[in-house]
C-alpha cells in the first residue's frame, strides 16, 4: 500500500465531472433568453409557449444551449428541448443529450437519452440525469460512466447523487473505479468536498499491483492521506501476507498502520500468524508491535509453536529478512506437549534460540523444569534442546507426595518430538528418583508401585528416559548415595533444596480461532 494517489484521483474525478455538469444545468435564478430560431410559432400543445425549430439557441449568463427544436414559455420560464441538445460554457464545458426539460419556477431539470458531458478533464455518459435546484440536488438512477480524458481513469455506478448544500456526492450500487495503479469496487462511495474525505458504505474491494483491501465501512482523508476502516477490514499483500482487524488505520505518507481488536497477520510463505487486540506496523513491516493478548503461531509439519504475551515486539532485518521477537509480561510458550511460562522472551531467527528470562518454567506432562534462565534451541522449527542456567531444577510428579527431582547449576535436556529423551546435569548435580515396579493385573492393566527413594550427589549426571520415565542414570565422580524403602522415607528427606512444584502456573494451550 505504497501508492500515494490511491484515492486522490477519485476526488478530482468527482469534483471536476459531476459537480461541473450539475452547475452547468442551473439556469434558474436567471432569465432565459432566446437568441435565435429559424422558425417560431405559437404552440398548440402548450398554450402560451412558443414552438421553435431549426438552429435554436438559448442563453443565460455565460451558458449557451442549442437544439434542433424546443418549446419555450417565457412567462413561466421553462424549456423543453429536443434533438441534438447541447449546453456549453466558455468553450470549456459541453453537455449533450437527446431531450431536456427545465422549469425555472420549480428549478427542476430532466435530461433524457444519450446524456453526455465533457470538460477539459472528464467526460460522463448516462441514460438520464435530473436535478432539483430548490434542494441543490442532482442525480442519475440508470447507470453512468465517468472517464478521465488525460489519464486512464474510469468510474461507473448505477446511481449517483450530488447534494450541493452539504457538498456531498454519493455513488451507489455496483460502483467501479479503474486506474492503471488500482481498481476499486464498492457498494456505495460518499465524498464530501468540504472535508475532502471519501467514505465507504458496504462491501468495498481495492486492488493494487500487489495489495488488495477488503472493507465494509470506513473513510479516506485525502488531505492527510489517511485510511480508516472498521466493521472488519482485510489487507492482502504480495500474495503471501494477510492483515485483518476489526478496525484499521493506515497512514499512506508514513506507511504506518494501526489495528484494533481481533488483529491477525498471516504470512503463508513462512507459515506464521500474529494475533492481538492492538497492532502498530512500521514502514515496510520492518517493526511490528502486538499488544493485549499478543500471540505468534509458527505452524510446522509436527507441532505448532505458540508464543503468547501481553506485548510482543517483532523486528525484521531489511537485508536477511530474519526476524527478532521480544515478548514481555505474562509470557507463555507452547509446542506439542511442552508448555512454558516466564516474564520475557527473546527469540532471534538468526541463532534459532528462544531465551526465556525472569522466573521461567517449562512443563512436559508431569515433568517441570525451572531455572534462573532457560534457552530453548530450535532445529527445523522444533524445540530439540533446553538449557537451564543457575538454580536449575527438574521435577516429575508420581503423586502428591513423591517427585523425581534433579538439580544442578547447569542442566541440559534433549528432546525428540517434544518428549524428553536425555538430561545432563553439569556441576553440583543432585537427584532423587523413585524406582518403580510395574506389574499387570488380571485385566492386563499396568499397576506401578514405588519401591523407595534413591538420592545421589555427583559432579556430573546423565539421565536417560523411556516413555517419560527415568530408565537409566549414569554418574561421573559420584560423591554420595542413599536409599530409603518407600515406607521409611523421613519427611524432611522427600525434597531437594529449592524444590517448588508450581503446576498451578501451567497455562492451557491457546490455539488460533
Amino acid at each position: 500500500m505504497k501508492q500515494k494517489q490511491t484515492y486522490l484521483t477519485l476526488r478530482a474525478l468527482i469534483l471536476s465531472a459531476f459537480f461541473a455538469c450539475l452547475q452547468s444545468l442551473t439556469f434558474g435564478q436567471q432569465q432565459i433568453e432566446l437568441v435565435h430560431s429559424d422558425e417560431f410559432v405559437s404552440s398548440t400543445e402548450f398554450p402560451g409557449a412558443g414552438k421553435l425549430k431549426g438552429n435554436v439557441h438559448f442563453k443565460t449568463g455565460n451558458k449557451n444551449m442549442y437544439c434542433d427544436s424546443a418549446y419555450f414559455h417565457k412567462t413561466e420560464n421553462w424549456i423543453r428541448a429536443y434533438s441534438r441538445v447541447q449546453i456549453n460554457q466558455a468553450d470549456t464545458l459541453n453537455l449533450f443529450c437527446d431531450s431536456l426539460y427545465f422549469d425555472g419556477n420549480t428549478n427542476i431539470g430532466i435530461l433524457r437519452s444519450n446524456v453526455r458531458f465533457r470538460d477539459n478533464e472528464f467526460k460522463m455518459t448516462t441514460d438520464s440525469l435530473e436535478f432539483d435546484a430548490n434542494q441543490s440536488m442532482g442525480y442519475y438512477t440508470n447507470w453512468a460512466v465517468i472517464n478521465s480524458i488525460n489519464q486512464d481513469l474510469n468510474l461507473t455506478s448505477k446511481e449517483g447523487y450530488y447534494y450541493a448544500q452539504s457538498k456531498t456526492f454519493f455513488f451507489k450500487d455496483s460502483v467501479e473505479v479503474t486506474h492503471p495503479n488500482y481498481h476499486l469496487s464498492a457498494d456505495t462511495l460518499e465524498f464530501n468536498t468540504n472535508t475532502q474525505t471519501v467514505y465507504f458504505h458496504g462491501p468495498t474491494i481495492i486492488t493494487f499491483d500487489s495489495t488488495i483491501v477488503h472493507c465494509k465501512k470506513g473513510y479516506y482523508d485525502t488531505q492527510n492521506e489517511l485510511l480508516n476502516l472498521w466493521n472488519g477490514a482485510t489487507i492482502f499483500q504480495n500474495s503471501s501476507t494477510t492483515i485483518y482487524a476489526d478496525s484499521l488505520i493506515y497512514e499512506q505518507v508514513n506507511d504506518i498502520a494501526y489495528g484494533y481488536q481481533n488483529v491477525s497477520i498471516y504470512d503463508s510463505t513462512e507459515n506464521i500468524q500474529l494475533k492481538s487486540n492492538y497492532l502498530l506496523k512500521s514502514p515496510n513491516n520492518l517493526k511490528i508491535t502486538l499488544a493485549d493478548n499478543a500471540r505468534i503461531y509458527k505452524y510446522t509439519n509436527k507441532d505448532t509453536l505458540i508464543l503468547k504475551a501481553d506485548t510482543i515486539y517483532q523486528q525484521k532485518d531489511s537485508l536477511t529478512e530474519l526476524t527478532t521477537n521480544i515478548a514481555i509480561f505474562s509470557v507463555e510458550i507452547f509446542q506439542g506437549d511442552i508448555v512454558g511460562v516466564c516474564d520475557s522472551i527473546y527469540y532471534s531467527e538468526q541463532d534459532s534460540i528462544i531465551k526465556m528470562r525472569k522466573n521461567p518454567i517449562i512443563w512436559r506432562e508431569l515433568t517441570q523444569l525451572s531455572a534462573d534462565s532457560i534457552d530453548a534451541v530450535m532445529i527445523n522449527n522444533e524445540i530439540e534442546k533446553l538449557q537451564l542456567f543457575n538454580h536449575s531444577f527438574v521435577a516429575t510428579q508420581h503423586d502428591s507426595t513423591h517427585y523425581d527431582q534433579i538439580s544442578g547449576k547447569h542442566i541440559i535436556a534433549y528432546l525428540d518430538s517434544s518428549k524428553i529423551k536425555k538430561i545432563e546435569v553439569l556441576d553440583l548435580a543432585q537427584t532423587i528418583y523413585y524406582p518403580v515396579d510395574t506389574k499387570k493385573d488380571s485385566l492386563g492393566n499396568e499397576i506401578k508401585t514405588l519401591m523407595g527413594k534413591n538420592q545421589m550427589l555427583s559432579e556430573y549426571i546423565t539421565i536417560l528416559f523411556l516413555n517419560s520415565d527415568i530408565n537409566q542414570i549414569k554418574f561421573v565422580k559420584q560423591v554420595e548415595a542413599s536409599f530409603y524403602p518407600i515406607n521409611q522415607i523421613p519427611e524432611k528427606e522427600l525434597f531437594l533444596p529449592n524444590f517448588k512444584w508450581e503446576i498451578e502456573r501451567k497455562p492451557l494451550v491457546v490455539f488460533p480461532k
